[in-house]
């Protein structure tokens, strides 16, 4: 196309001639008989401008109105003068852009000169008689998609704003949707900072804080944001992990008298013996057994004066507990002679001597007692102990 060269068009009429069916006429033309409604308005015509416009190395081809009902329409190939001379103004002409057959099926594309003979392609608005892409601009903000309307455009959102030209982001907050938190806006969403103890996208659900099974020896009751342990007898603590002490008793540890340990870091007084008893881890236990002989004047005498033993006689091993230590001293007992010693011997019934214990001393002549199986095992003991105690081993 070229708007700038001027064309010098002579107006004369050419002969026409017929080729396939398509009549090309050179220069202008006559009015058309009669009236068609193939394209355009009733009398619309293409324009000047777009006989300009369209010229493309010298010639604008335009769709001639022929008013033939059996070839209604008619290629013609002009000049940019003849068209504005012979077609400007012509009813129902119009340029053939996008329709080499004149089928009606073409459309003016953006910028090009319009009017009533040739919509503007889609997406495209004629505005001040040219046809404009009112979307060009991108006026749809934050990714919204414009599309051109009859009287400019219009913008259809992404999800998240709203707005003649999407430049509202919708605050999905402003419907407080957090129940117990905070709302935090974001595009097309929100999110929830929840208080303590809530959870949920809107924060609406109590955490449970009995789900973890805190309490290890009691119920739990829930509350928000924590927790309470009823804590089963015997127990304590937050959650009831604490067994409570009970104290024992006297009886229960089989106790009757001194002190002994509580359990729990006391002690208990569980009383005292009676008369010569003691007591020994609770429990009153008996005097020890004791020789009887030792507090006879014969055997103290013996003991404290004897100095040297003549021998130890012990029976104890042939199962028949018998021990003498005897002295080296005599005596003169009732005209018969005594030796020194003590002794302790079982019953001997052949002779009809009891179970006893004895001891010979000068001036005080034998001495015995009877004695039982404790006590006799007391004195057997206490015999072997003062031997040894001068270097003598009692045997048999």
């Amino acid at each position: 196309m070229n708007h700038e060269r001027t064309l010098l068009h002579t107006a004369f009429l050419l002969p026409a001639f017929a080729v396939s069916g398509l009549v090309l006429l050179a220069g202008g033309c006559s009015q058309p008989v009669g009236t068609d409604e193939h394209h355009g308005a009733d009398e619309a015509a293409l324009t000047a401008a777009q006989c300009s416009y369209f010229d493309v190395n010298g010639t604008t081809t335009i769709c001639h109105h022929t008013g033939s009902a059996k070839h209604p329409y008619t290629i013609i190939k002009t000049s940019e003068q003849g068209c504005i001379n012979g077609h400007a103004g012509h009813a129902h002409d119009y340029v053939a852009v996008g329709d080499p057959t004149c089928q009606g099926g073409g459309c003016l594309p953006v910028n090009a000169p319009c009017d009533a003979t040739l919509p503007c392609c889609e997406g495209l608005l004629c505005q001040s008689g040219t046809c404009i892409d009112p979307c060009a601009a991108a006026p749809c903000q934050n990714g919204g998609a414009c599309a051109a309307t009859e009287s400019g455009y219009t913008c259809t959102c992404a999800p998240g704003f709203t707005g003649t030209n999407c430049e509202i982001d919708i605050d999905e907050c402003a419907a407080n949707p957090c129940v117990t938190g905070v709302c935090t806006d974001q595009v097309n969403g929100y999110t929830c900072d929840c208080a303590p103890g809530w959870t949920g996208a809107n924060c609406d659900t109590e955490i449970d804080e009995c789900a973890a099974s805190p309490c290890v020896n009691g119920d739990c009751v829930d509350g928000t944001n924590q927790y309470e342990c009823l804590c089963y007898p015997g127990w304590t603590g937050t959650n009831c992990e604490t067994q409570l002490c009970v104290p024992t008793t006297c009886a229960a540890q089989g106790a009757t008298c001194g002190s002994i340990a509580d359990g729990c870091g006391g002690t208990l007084d569980c009383g005292s013996c009676a008369s010569g008893f003691t007591c020994q881890s609770g429990t009153c236990q008996p005097p020890a057994p004791t020789c009887p002989c030792e507090t006879l004047d014969a055997w103290q005498a013996f003991v404290a004066n004897e100095t040297a033993y003549a021998d130890c006689i012990d029976y104890e091993s042939f199962n028949y507990p018998f021990v003498y230590l005897k002295g080296q001293t005599h005596i003169t007992w009732n005209g018969g002679d005594l030796g020194t010693g003590i002794a302790a011997s079982p019953a001997n019934e052949q002779l009809g001597e009891p179970q006893q214990c004895s001891g010979v001393w000068a001036g005080y002549g034998p001495q015995s007692l009877p004695v039982n199986d404790a006590e006799l095992q007391v004195c057997l003991d206490r015999i072997r102990e003062i031997a040894a105690s001068r270097g003598l081993t009692c045997g048999p």
